[in-house]
C-alpha cells in the first residue's frame, strides 16, 4: 500500500490508504499477465465487437476530439474502451456505501460478477467531500496511464512517484475511458454538477429548467429546451466546478450516462404508472365510486390484494397518507408524482 500525501482533512478525519486495487489498471494488468486469453475475453469482447465498436464511433465528436483515438497511427485493434460505474448501496442498518466499479461494454449479457471489476468501495459515513476527491484523484490518474498504456513516473499530484512497477501495463493494449455512468447522486458528487433535480436548472446536459419556456416537461421533437445542448466546453466552465473526472484526457460530455435503472425503472415508470391511474379514476369504468378519492381508495384495494398474493410488502400507512395527499388537483401534462401509492 501507499499513502496519499494528507490534506488537512485526512489529520482531522483518518487517512485514506491507496491500494493497488484502486488503480484503474490494476485488475486489468493482474488479468493480462495472469491470462492473456482471459484478458481478451473479459475486455475485447467476442471476435469482431472491438471492430464494430470503434467503427460505430468514428463519426462521434468525441472520438474525433479524443487525443489517443484521434491520432491516425493508432491501432484500434488494441484500445478497448471502459465503462466506469459509481453508484451508492444501502447496507445494515441503513449504512450507505458508494461503489465505484470498471467494464467493458463489449461483454454485455453476461452476470455483473463477470463484467464488472470492483475499484473502491466507501463508507458514506466515514467520509467527507475530500474525500472523495482524494480518491477520483487516483482514479482518474490510473485511468489516464492506461490510456497511455504505460506506468508513469510522477503520481495523482504531479509529484516524482518512485514505484516497482515501469512499461507497459498490458502489452500492446491500452484502454479508453468511454463511460462514466452513475445516478444523480453520485454523477452530483463526482462532477460538482451546477444542477440538480431540486433546482430551476435541472439538467446537466441542456438548458431545462423546472419552469418558463424550457421547461423539463415539454418531451415533444421541436420541445424548446432541444436547442440548447451544452458542448463539453459550456459544462466545464459553467455545468460543474473544478473536479478530476473532466481532467482525463479525452473527457467529453456525451460520455456521461445516467443510470438506466434510475432513469426508466426509479422515474420514468413510478411517474407514468401514476399519470396513468389519474385517468383512470376520472370516472367508475374500472373502480366504482362517486368520487375520484374513492375509485382511489378501491385501486389501492386492489393493488393490495396484488401485492399480498404475490407476497410484496406493502407500506400501507405511508401509501395512505399520500391518498390523502390527492385533494391536490392532478396535472397529467406535468406528469406530477402520484408513484408513492403505485
Amino acid at each position: 500500500m501507499c499513502l496519499v500525501r494528507k490534506p488537512a482533512f485526512v489529520q482531522e478525519f483518518g487517512f485514506v490508504r491507496v491500494h493497488p486495487a484502486m488503480f484503474g489498471w490494476f485488475r486489468i494488468h493482474s488479468m493480462y499477465c495472469y491470462d492473456v486469453n482471459l484478458f481478451r475475453d473479459r475486455w475485447l469482447g467476442p471476435p469482431g465487437a472491438l471492430e464494430a465498436f470503434w467503427n460505430a464511433q468514428r463519426s462521434n465528436p468525441w472520438f474525433q476530439n479524443h487525443p489517443i483515438l484521434s491520432d491516425p497511427d493508432i491501432d484500434l485493434s488494441t484500445v478497448f474502451p471502459v465503462l466506469c460505474h459509481g453508484d451508492d448501496a444501502d447496507s445494515h442498518r441503513r449504512r450507505s456505501f458508494t461503489v465505484l466499479t470498471i467494464g467493458s461494454p463489449l461483454t454485455r449479457g453476461r452476470s455483473s460478477w463477470d463484467e464488472r471489476f470492483l475499484i473502491y468501495v466507501m463508507d458514506v459515513n466515514r467520509s467527507v467531500p475530500e474525500t472523495y476527491d482524494c480518491l477520483d484523484a487516483w482514479v482518474v490518474y490510473s485511468l489516464t496511464e492506461l490510456q497511455e498504456g504505460r506506468f508513469m513516473n510522477v503520481d495523482a499530484y504531479g509529484q516524482p512517484y518512485e514505484r516497482s512497477l515501469s512499461g507497459p501495463i498490458c502489452g500492446p493494449y491500452r484502454g479508453v475511458l468511454f463511460a462514466l455512468k452513475g445516478d444523480q447522486k453520485y454523477l452530483q458528487r463526482a462532477l460538482k454538477l451546477t444542477t440538480s433535480w431540486v433546482s430551476d436548472k435541472c439538467c446537466m446536459y441542456c438548458d431545462a429548467r423546472t419552469s418558463g419556456p424550457n421547461i423539463y416537461t415539454f418531451f415533444g421533437e421541436h420541445a424548446p429546451h432541444r436547442a440548447t445542448l451544452k458542448t463539453t466546453n459550456d459544462f466545464i466552465v459553467n455545468g460543474s466546478r473544478p473536479n478530476h473526472w473532466v481532467r482525463c484526457p479525452g473527457f467529453d460530455i456525451s460520455m456521461v450516462f445516467t443510470d438506466w435503472l434510475h432513469l426508466v425503472d426509479l422515474a420514468l415508470t413510478p411517474e407514468i404508472a401514476a399519470s396513468a391511474i389519474v385517468e383512470l379514476i376520472k370516472n367508475d369504468d374500472v373502480w366504482q365510486g362517486d368520487t375520484q378519492e374513492e375509485r382511489l381508495r378501491q385501486a389501492h384495494v386492489d393493488f393490495a390484494r396484488e401485492c399480498k398474493r404475490h407476497r410484496i410488502s406493502l407500506a400501507r400507512e405511508a401509501i395512505e397518507n399520500e391518498i390523502m395527499l390527492y385533494k391536490i388537483r392532478p396535472k397529467f401534462h406535468q406528469l406530477l408524482g402520484y408513484y408513492t401509492f403505485v
